[in-house]
């Protein structure tokens, strides 16, 4: 971002910081705001303006990616505000300034989200929305390359403008506008803005020296990381006797965030059951009448620690659809197995609705990687070991793999995403995955069939 569009953020974010809690004190004593409580906050304002602005900063409010939804946007200032407001309410408390309200601080947090949500809302719907797509380019004609162009031409078509491939040794036929020799040529010829490296078959020597020319040409570069790479997750600088080592951090999850999550889940399970109940009475009739067969079904599938639980689901295929077949993955709305009804039920994901009676249960969580039937899961390990850190955590009705891939995307691709999830989830994401599959299945187009 250059330098005047972050001092502008700054400054925006500084007047409405200041503005939302002007605001809540009128809400807060109806517009008779007591004199000592007023100036309680006129004389720490600046310090809470500095805790504010360094909490928007470090939780990256002001690196400007345009490609970012309002899902991220809205998740991004809400997590900065809380961080800001608990050091506020620790710093007013450290300074014995008991004549600041507490509540107003407490109750300033929605107004504060809204308020600097809402003029980046503005700015990504009449500013962002003006600037042209990044020209990219992308390094590697293999399997992966092609998914990454497939999903930025079907996902990100208005932020990136697929310019071509660059490989050495070109695979399934593609066409490439040159070599690895030639980049600096075709960055320039084709006004590259970003370069994604998708090949694991790159050596190191050419990734840096890629990386250097991508620098010295002012152009990003983004890296595909291999599973285990996931796997590994962040790292940690370390010295030991004056080795400078990388410690891997596992990213282990705080027992807060657990419990948390199982509170989580069941409330909103129980909420989902009680405002989904109609859909429990009129589906199950609707499916009766189209074939025979039961209305919910259960099947095997494998959780948390490798062990088995019957999962629920409305059947949306023709009864006993594996009998001849034996376990087969199933290819989406598109299979000849899925009755008329079902390719209703599986478009907008009302056949997964019973599932939250396995989060009731504690077989499940809201969010997580989707459970596998076990003929599959011994399938997938033996071909990843890394497959198998999936079962750290409870399987979710949706997750990162959901809302960001396809139904018939293949199985490393979705476990690129799990892995990601494990390696980050807390409960902002967790609430962030779930507005977006709110949003992708009900309100924009539903995609393809992505649950399993």
């Amino acid at each position: 971002m250059i330098n005047w569009r972050k001092s502008l953020y700054i400054l925006l974010d500084s007047i409405f910081l200041n503005a939302a809690i002007i605001a809540t004190f009128y809400l807060r004593y109806s517009g008779a705001v007591p004199r000592v409580n007023y100036q309680a906050y006129i004389d720490i304002s600046l310090i809470t303006t500095i805790i504010g602005i360094a909490s928007l900063y470090f939780n990256n409010l002001y690196d400007y990616d345009r490609k970012n939804t309002y899902v991220d946007i809205l998740y991004g200032v809400t997590r900065a505000v809380i961080i800001g407001i608990v050091i506020m309410v620790a710093f007013i408390f450290y300074a014995r300034s008991f004549a600041f309200p507490r509540t107003v601080l407490i109750m300033s947090v929605l107004v504060n989200v809204i308020f600097l949500s809402a003029w980046r809302f503005f700015e990504k719907a009449f500013v962002v929305s003006e600037l042209k797509p990044l020209n990219t380019l992308i390094v590697g004609t293999s399997s992966e390359g092609i998914l990454i162009k497939n999903d930025i031409e079907t996902y990100s078509k208005n932020m990136h403008v697929i310019a071509g491939y660059l490989d050495d040794t070109p695979e399934n036929g593609i066409s490439v506008l040159g070599g690895f020799s030639e980049l600096e040529k075709v960055i320039e010829e084709n006004k590259i803005d970003l370069v994604i490296v998708s090949s694991e078959k790159i050596s190191l020597s050419k990734l840096i020296d890629l990386i250097f020319k991508c620098d010295g040409a002012n152009v990003k570069v983004a890296i595909l990381p291999n599973l285990y790479e996931i796997v590994i997750g962040r790292v940690d600088i370390k010295q030991i006797a004056g080795i400078p080592l990388l410690e891997v951090n596992f990213g282990a999850h705080d027992k807060f965030y657990a419990k948390i999550k199982i509170l989580f889940d069941f409330g909103l399970a129980l909420i989902g059951l009680v405002l989904l109940s109609p859909f429990f009475l009129i589906v199950p009739l609707l499916i009766k009448l189209g074939s025979r067969g039961p209305a919910i079904y259960s099947q095997i599938r494998v959780g948390r620690f490798g062990r088995e639980f019957k999962i629920y689901k409305f059947r949306t295929m023709v009864n006993d659809a594996e009998v001849k077949t034996g376990p087969v993955i199933s290819s989406g709305t598109s299979d000849d197995r899925v009755t008329p009804l079902g390719r209703i039920l599986r478009k907008y994901h009302i056949d997964e609705f019973p599932q939250l009676i396995n989060v009731i249960k504690g077989d499940m969580s809201m969010v997580g990687p989707r459970p596998e039937r076990p003929h599959f899961v011994e399938r997938f390990c033996k071909m990843l070991p890394v497959y198998s850190k999936r079962f750290l955590v409870k399987p979710g009705i949706t997750g990162l793999a959901q809302v960001h891939g396809r139904y018939d995307s293949n199985f490393e691709h979705k476990l690129r995403y799990d892995l990601a999830y494990i390696n980050n989830m807390n409960l902002l994401l967790d609430i962030k995955i779930i507005i977006l599959t709110v949003y992708s299945n009900f309100i924009r187009s539903p995609r393809n069939s992505n649950v399993s």
